[in-house]
């Protein structure tokens, strides 16, 4: 997916809504996203979606491995 200048013409409420819509897609569809921005604001939110997405996947995935071996002992 591309996005050219997401920002562009857009209040700040709407700017958080759209990086929230396009982080989304990335983590659940696992799309691959090129973005162009002169927003350092909407660099570092994405990149926090991002990574917020990968330390909660990464939890879960942790949580579902400890609780396996408690079954398994």
């Amino acid at each position: 997916m591309v996005f050219e200048e997401p920002e562009a013409h857009l209040y700040p409420e709407t700017q958080s809504d759209i990086v929230e819509l396009i982080g989304l897609l990335a983590n659940l569809y696992h799309n691959q996203i090129i973005k162009t921005t002169h927003s350092p604001y909407i660099l570092s939110a994405f990149n926090n979606l991002l990574y917020a997405y990968q330390v909660a996947k990464n939890k879960v995935v942790n949580e579902r491995m400890r609780s396996g071996r408690k079954h398994c002992q």
